[in-house]
């Protein structure tokens, strides 16, 4: 059984007529290629798939074929004439196979044809010459630059290495700003697709929708964005059907490469995002590997309804620091898996919202809010174990949780298979931060402002804090500086924190009076600062380091001292009756436990507590700190890496024995060390305990636990 197929592939190469197509000719005897040759010319004159064709059965071969295999095989051909082919303007030149023997050798039906060969081959001539004039005109009138092209040299950033493109949010003509989420959705497809191609630059979503509903220059766009190529579009709706056009433009040439108008049914929305992304591929020359194909091209869900809802969650988790937008978010992603619970995305978009909930402290129970987070995300990555977003959320729940192993290599998965994303950057620069690697983490953040050139001016915080955590201070000290120049332009993020920062980078050069300028300042934006817990948690300063901070802090210290901060009592009533102090304008919080008191958070946002507990039998006064309050503070699971520094017998001010133990520990932000400080003391039958909780330096408020004495 021989068996001819005709293949047909693009090719990045050019020639001179124009882009050509590589076109494969599979012989097959059997189950085994016997030959495979390829040819190339221009696509209108061999891209024709004519196998089946003939009538009567049989197997035919395009004219193109048969040029390329008269003289290779033993066999006979009935030229059948010129055939209309599906998907090709003009008649192509068809042949039966005649496998019989007797017919080897033979050609019939082409007589005429090759009476005339001399007749064509001069018109074809003559057409030729035409169609070089032509081409010069068209070239001349239609493809000169269509507006001014971008410079180079005027961008803001240098080309990339590789074809850089930004995505301009496709424009909703409908008038119904309800279909503003399908013009968002299929513009935040399109970008997250190419985003996982390595062999592309893609500039982010969140600085491309800044020109949302803003007319603006394709130059602008390319040299603000330091990108060559940009996609722009349009949709426009009208009952079940979609009218949807999209453009590529090179902003160096000011030309457009390809144009094309869809008009479908909506649920065939999926199909023409893919056949756009698949047309910017082609025409940016880019190669993509097997996994990247899989991956560009997989569909989460043929649910319209269930695709809308879920842009409708991707559009209110853009702004996911307020509360209700988080409540909105989850609702949307919620109402897309009832309808296709196979959809992975909407998946890892609820769970995100309860990673939110906990992190941002709007749940009354973390914990639940966590697990919560595991389960729908597993499911996500159940349904699509290469979904980067669900990796990277579940990197930033392990750095979170501390489990600082397993954050790096999920932040690692997520930028692998979605290397474009600024976003994934960002989380992963935090990790390598936590770990101690700062280095590591500059580059994570220079990577992430340069996919998002309209970065968030936390990225430039992060910056200076890495750059000063790797010692290079004067790098950090132009970060900071640069935070502040954004919040006197913008007057987004408060300059208090990049004072601090410059303070600790002036302290470690030397430079103690530019220091206390910037504390100054620091102090009258919060007079409650607490600079060291601040240190300690941002710029990672522990043991060694953090007693170099304290001596070269101390000539600020007395802009600052403890002494000015005014105090009241708490006095306890019941039995035993006891007193202690702490810092005016102190505010009340709930209870954790039955053997609480009083639980406050002092206006440096540290939290104090006092608990009256009946003696339990043969406890000794020594074993409170050790053996009791440490496995409690386990027990809450408030953290990890739990380090029992001492337990000192004290004598209070009132005469009475009691214990100081202190215990460092990790928070459950994997970030954050906080130093306990538990001062337990026997009266009555019962023993008392006052803890307190600082990141910063114990001996600011160790007088709080100190000040505890019996009436």
């Amino acid at each position: 059984a021989i068996k001819i197929q005709e293949k047909i592939k693009r090719t990045n190469a050019d020639t001179p007529q124009g882009r050509r197509m590589e076109f494969r000719i599979g012989i097959n005897l059997g189950d085994v290629i016997e030959e495979e040759d390829r040819i190339y010319g221009d696509g209108v004159n061999i891209a024709a798939r004519v196998e089946g064709l003939a009538a009567g059965g049989g197997i035919a071969i395009s004219g193109t074929v048969y040029e390329h295999i008269k003289e290779k095989l033993s066999l006979g051909y009935h030229y059948l004439g010129e055939q209309d082919v599906k998907n090709i303007p003009e008649p192509v030149r068809v042949y039966r196979l005649l496998t019989d023997p007797a017919d080897a050798g033979k050609l019939i039906g082409e007589e005429k044809t090759k009476s005339n060969k001399l007749l064509w081959a001069a018109a074809a001539a003559f057409v030729l010459i035409i169609l070089g004039l032509c081409t010069i005109t068209i070239k001349n009138y239609y493809f000169r630059p269509s507006f001014e092209p971008a410079s180079a040299e005027k961008m803001a950033f240098p080309l990339p290495d590789k074809p850089s493109i930004a995505v301009l949010p496709f424009d909703n003509m409908s008038g119904d700003p309800e279909d503003e989420y399908i013009a968002d959705g299929i513009t935040e497809d399109i970008i997250t697709a190419i985003s996982k191609i390595d062999a592309m630059f893609v500039i982010a979503r969140n600085s491309t929708f800044t020109y949302k509903g803003t007319p603006v220059k394709i130059k602008q766009v390319s040299e603000e964005f330091g990108v060559q190529y940009v996609l722009e579009g349009s949709i426009q709706r009208s009952g079940d059907r979609l009218r949807v056009t999209a453009q590529l433009i090179d902003a160096l040439t000011g030309r457009h490469l390809w144009a094309d108008r869809y008009d479908r049914k909506l649920k065939d929305l999926f199909d023409f995002k893919d056949e756009i992304t698949k047309e910017v591929i082609t025409e940016l020359h880019v190669e993509i590997t097997d996994g990247e194909q899989a991956q560009l091209f997989s569909k989460e869900t043929d649910s319209f309804e269930a695709w809308l809802h879920n842009s409708k969650g991707v559009t209110y988790l853009d702004d996911w620091t307020k509360r209700e937008n988080n409540v909105r978010a989850r609702a949307q992603f919620e109402k897309a898996v009832k309808i296709d619970p196979n959809f992975a995305s909407a998946w890892t978009g609820s769970a995100i919202t309860h990673m939110i909930d906990a992190m941002l402290g709007w749940t009354d129970n973390p914990a639940e809010s966590f697990r919560q987070f595991f389960e729908l995300n597993q499911k996500a990555i159940s349904l699509d174990p290469f979904s980067p977003v669900a990796h990277n959320a579940l990197g930033r729940v392990y750095m979170q949780q501390g489990q600082f192993e397993k954050a790096i290599a999920e932040g690692e998965k997520a930028i692998s298979l979605e290397p474009n994303n600024s976003m994934f950057h960002a989380d992963l620069s935090r990790i390598m931060q936590a770990v101690g690697r700062s280095e590591e983490a500059v580059e994570l953040v220079k990577k992430a402002m340069r996919l998002s050139p309209v970065y968030d001016v936390t990225y430039l915080q992060l910056m200076g804090n890495y750059l000063h955590c790797a010692g290079r201070y004067e790098e950090a000290i132009t970060a900071y500086e640069q935070v502040i120049g954004r919040h006197k332009m913008t007057g987004e993020f408060s300059p208090l924190w990049p004072h601090l920062g410059l303070t600790a980078s002036y302290l470690e050069l030397g430079q103690t009076d530019s220091a206390q300028q910037h504390y100054k300042k620091a102090l009258a934006l919060d007079h409650n600062i607490a600079f060291f817990a601040w240190a300690k948690v941002a710029l990672r300063y522990k043991d060694k380091d953090f007693e170099r901070l304290k001596s070269r802090f101390e000539p600020l210290r007395i802009m600052h001292a403890d002494t000015d901060i005014k105090t009241k009592q708490y006095v306890h009533e019941g039995s035993p009756a006891f007193i202690f102090e702490y810092p005016e304008g102190s505010k009340d919080l709930p209870l954790t436990g039955p053997e609480q008191i009083i639980r406050m958070q002092t206006p440096k946002e540290v939290e104090f507590y006092a608990s009256s507990i009946d003696i339990p039998e043969g406890m000794k006064l020594k074993d409170v700190g050790t053996k009791v309050y440490l496995p409690l503070l386990k027990e809450y699971g408030v953290g990890t890496h739990f380090d029992l520094i001492s337990n000192d017998l004290i004598t209070l001010k009132d005469g009475t024995k009691a214990y100081k133990t202190t215990i460092n520990w990790l928070l459950q932000d994997g970030r954050t060390w906080i130093t306990t400080l538990v001062v337990s003391a026997y009266k009555e039958d019962k023993y008392v305990f006052l803890d307190i909780h600082t990141a910063g330096d114990p001996e600011e408020v160790a007088w709080i636990v100190e000040s505890l004495r019996f009436e």
